[in-house]
């Protein structure tokens, strides 16, 4: 079995660690990785099985934006796999989204 995790982030604005008006622009290209694997999955099950037939994809899909539920530096959140987490940086949603991708 084989699996194609990819990071997608919709629009990250860097939450509470908010990122300068400038930095925002173009953001929305932060689910390359997301795409990519997409792309890659479904190519690979067009061209049929073979040995990879138990392929897997896996999309960490997130907004990082400012809200009532929005994560606050200190938090600690547990991961999928059961581990935790202190938020030092909400601007990390993409390594966050990741670990629970790879759990």
């Amino acid at each position: 079995a084989a699996a194609l995790v990819g990071k997608t982030i919709c629009f990250d604005t860097g939450g509470l660690s908010l990122k300068i008006s400038g930095g925002m622009v173009g953001m929305k290209a932060d689910l390359g990785g997301g795409a990519a694997c997409l792309a890659g999955f479904e190519a690979a099950c067009a061209l049929g099985g073979g040995e990879l037939s138990a392929l897997h994809c896996v999309l960490c899909i997130a907004e990082n934006a400012i809200g009532n539920d929005a994560l606050r530096c200190d938090d600690i959140i547990k991961f999928f796999g059961g581990r935790t987490c202190e938020i030092n940086n909400t601007d990390a949603e993409g390594r966050l989204v990741l670990a629970d991708g790879v759990a």
